[in-house]
């Protein structure tokens, strides 16, 4: 069976009365460990019937939920990503989206892009999602960098992914974008991560947590990078910046 590309992902409530991702953030100084786990429990994250998707942007979209919005509250990162946090529990569908290449012809790359929507048509969270078999394409370059510097590569990847925010921005304005989510392979790459401490003026813990991109983007942002030991293996996703400890 061919790999869906583009596909929309639903993200709901098992069952609307119970506990669930709302009533967390709600209370979210209220909320213990056990209440976290049981508004995960409640979520249903739901691919398209029949579809085959590249499992990376589907375990992206798992991990977010049930690592990073648990891990926020556990370590009180959330306190200093507010804004992007509580968007979590208004989320209902994931649009996911493989970026092609090529003026004459097109063609696929493996680097997706994820787009959290709310019910009433808001984008509060976007994911860059790079796979990294793009580091061993053939002839493969991206802005005039060459695959023996992925570092490079990610970085003009990203730069491409925020002018694309910054027209969501432009366009939804308050109720645009809240939150960044960059996912690359491991190990993480220095000039990324120098790339986005620069962008997000990371002098102090304070500023680092808060991780805020300057406007036009307007959203914090974050670095995730994944590995898993062999094709099969579960794909494991760790947060790198900020680099925050459990409480």
């Amino acid at each position: 069976m061919a790999v869906v590309n583009n596909c929309t992902v639903q993200i709901k409530n098992l069952e609307d009365e119970a506990y669930n991702l709302g009533a967390v953030t709600g209370n979210p100084r209220g909320a213990t460990a056990v209440d976290i786990k049981a508004g995960l429990d409640n979520l249903v994250i739901e691919a398209p019937t029949g579809a085959h998707i590249d499992p990376l942007p589907l375990a992206v979209i798992h991990s977010l939920f049930h690592d990073y919005f648990a891990f926020a509250h556990q370590s009180g990162l959330y306190n200093r990503q507010i804004r992007l946090w509580e968007m979590f529990s208004r989320v209902t569908s994931a649009e996911v989206r493989q970026i092609e290449r090529g003026f004459f012809s097109r063609w696929l790359i493996p680097v997706y892009e994820v787009v959290f929507k709310t019910a009433v048509g808001q984008s509060p969270i976007c994911a860059l999602v790079i796979d990294g078999k793009v580091n061993t394409m053939d002839g493969f370059s991206y802005g005039g960098k060459t695959k023996n510097d992925p570092g490079k590569i990610y970085v003009e990847l990203l730069r491409d992914f925020l002018l694309k925010v910054m027209k969501i921005q432009a366009r939804l304005g308050a109720n645009g974008v809240k939150g960044i989510f960059v996912v690359t392979p491991a190990p993480l790459q220095e000039s990324l991560l120098a790339f986005i401490e620069k962008s997000t003026r990371a002098v102090d813990p304070v500023s680092r947590a808060e991780s805020i991109m300057p406007a036009p983007v307007s959203a914090h942002i974050n670095l995730l990078t994944y590995s898993h030991a062999s094709a099969g293996e579960p794909i494991e996703i760790v947060l790198d910046y900020p680099k925050i400890s459990r409480r």
